[in-house]
């Protein structure tokens, strides 16, 4: 085994532990850990979040590849020039709802909202991969564009906060929930407005 591919198996091992371990935002109370990859062939994140819980809406450009790795449950994406409240807009037959699953591969379109949903009675994990084709070499407007994904549209970002989101997306996703009986695991105080 050479030097190269242990340095690639060692990191993407360390990221899959410590997406268990390190705390992020973008999801109420959810975990992630990040990863660049030797030579910085390409990057990216594990992510996990608790039973009945979902992240916030964000975008970014495209590339990102997903691989859900436990649980199940839904992404709802709508471009971004539907704003925050498609629903609200009348725009909610633009809204795209996808299934996923342990196992399975998906990439959001690039600047479209996009929230990931746990439906499944375990914790979800996914392992995402970053670059247009997932070994571009890191270039600074990425990493702009990762910053921008943590901080809300309110204050030039590219995340919706609980508080600014249309309030059809958590309806339906507490009926998905209720239809399989699993519990809805975020306090009412996350939607309440800042301020």
């Amino acid at each position: 085994m050479n030097n190269e591919y242990f340095e690639i198996s060692f990191r993407l091992v360390v990221a899959l532990a410590a997406g268990g371990i390190i705390g992020l935002e973008r999801s109420y109370r959810g975990r992630a850990a990040g990863f660049r990859m030797a030579n910085k062939t390409f990057s990216g994140h594990v992510d996990e979040w608790p039973v009945g819980r979902y992240h916030q809406a964000h975008y970014h450009g495209s590339g990102r590849l997903l691989h859900p790795l436990r649980s199940e449950g839904f992404v709802m994406l709508w471009p971004r020039e539907l704003g925050s409240r498609p629903f609200e807009s009348g725009h909610g037959d633009e809204v795209v709802v996808e299934p996923w699953k342990a196992g399975g591969l998906y990439s959001p379109p690039g600047n479209w909202f996009h929230a990931h949903f746990n439906t499944g009675a375990e914790p979800a994990r996914q392992l995402a991969f970053y670059g247009s084709s997932g070994f571009d070499p890191l270039a600074p407007e990425r990493e702009e564009q990762f910053a921008a994904s943590q901080e809300s549209v309110r204050e030039g970002g590219r995340l919706i906060d609980y508080a600014d989101e249309d309030p059809e997306v958590r309806r339906r996703y507490r009926a998905e929930l209720e239809r399989k009986s699993v519990p809805f695991d975020m306090p009412d105080s996350l939607f309440l407005p800042k301020g």
